[in-house]
């Protein structure tokens, strides 16, 4: 719960840590690393890092490692796990395909869900510790989630890549799913990649979607979309933030820097 420390996980296997606002880095990936008939593997590339709500020691990330040792391919992917703000880690899971996005429920800590490039969800009831596999519409990319800041089981997850399905979500913490990418042609979600997505933090009805093409919302809990990107560029938004203490939603975009819009 300190606004100095920052986490980095860059695509060069260099999972670093900040702890003055960004300014200086240092590489946290001890544990990080398997040993396979005495040889050290590389470390594992880090896809994903969350920071568990309430208790900023302890971190879950989503990790692969690739390697080959004796002439034979070695593939791992793995849920790691920190409790000392990533001084050291350990793989608390082993997952059959590539992580793709980890989100704690906001109002309960315990509860975190991790989902992956083929379609798999999972949920965790005991912080990370174990984990239980769910069903979605899907055996596609799951690019990214959010779950709503009072309601730790109902969770919101979009699909990437062109699919019938682009939006889904569940109030039973997986259990059921429904596909709310709209009913009519007119305010239904174009059929579009879907990158990001945030919920608002007052009501549950409404949803920000941002895509390959600009940024659409929600108020009726996906019956209609409509367009939300007002003073944007029509290009591809690659990640959203909500800011709570200010309301401000924050979006990077591929090329054209980053935008803020209060809410």
């Amino acid at each position: 719960n300190d606004s100095n420390i920052l986490y980095c996980n860059p695509f060069n296997n260099g999972l670093s840590k900040s702890t003055d606002q960004g300014l200086t880095w240092t590489k946290i990936q001890n544990g990080m690393k398997d040993v396979v008939t005495g040889t050290a593997t590389p470390v594992a590339s880090i896809y994903a890092i969350q920071v568990m709500p309430g208790n900023s020691n302890t971190l879950l990330a989503l990790g692969r490692i690739y390697t080959t040792i004796n002439g034979a391919s070695y593939l791992r992917y793995y849920i790691y796990k920190s409790t000392d703000q990533g001084a050291n880690w350990r793989p608390i899971f082993t997952m059959p395909n590539k992580g793709t996005a980890l989100a704690f429920a906001p109002s309960n800590n315990l509860i975190v869900y991790a989902t992956t490039d083929t379609g798999l969800f999972y949920k965790s009831t005991n912080g990370g510790d174990t984990w239980s596999a769910k069903t979605t519409f899907k055996q596609v990319v799951i690019s990214a989630m959010a779950v709503f800041k009072t309601k730790p089981d109902t969770v919101v997850i979009v699909y990437g890549g062109v699919t019938s399905t682009r939006i889904a979500i569940t109030i039973n913490g997986g259990g059921k799913w429904t596909d709310i990418t709209g009913k009519n042609g007119a305010t239904k979600l174009p059929i579009v990649t879907c990158t990001s997505v945030v919920y608002d933090q007052f009501t549950p009805n409404t949803i920000y979607l941002c895509t390959d093409i600009g940024m659409f919302r929600t108020t009726d809990n996906g019956a209609n979309w409509s367009n939300f990107n007002t003073g944007m560029p029509m290009v591809m938004q690659t990640q959203m933030q909500l800011h709570l203490a200010s309301n401000t939603l924050y979006i990077s975009t591929m090329g054209k820097g980053v935008f803020q819009r209060m809410l």
